[in-house]
């Protein structure tokens, strides 16, 4: 399955590009020697938004699942609702 809603989307690859950028900016705090406790901080903020970025990704996915499953057969919809559980727990 893929994203359906293009503004979704495009908010997730935004939110992406701003994750590359803060990894860059890791590359060169360590390259430039900074203090390790600033580049900690950094390593959070993009485990953070990193976070922020699959929850949205999973968000939608989600809601396509709701929407197709209206008009699956129950084999199905089982079958979504069990690739949805493992996304989730793999997300955990």
């Amino acid at each position: 399955m893929k994203l359906e809603n293009e503004t979704s989307k495009s908010a997730i690859l935004k939110r992406l590009n701003r994750i590359e950028g803060q990894v860059r900016g890791i590359s060169g705090m360590i390259l430039a020697d900074r203090d390790c406790t600033e580049i900690i901080q950094q390593f959070n903020a993009v485990r953070s938004a990193t976070q922020g970025a699959m929850n949205a990704f999973l968000e939608e996915y989600a809601a396509a699942c709701l929407r197709r499953s209206s008009e699956a057969s129950p084999a199905e919809r089982e079958e979504l609702m069990q690739n949805l559980l493992s996304l989730l727990n793999k997300a955990v």
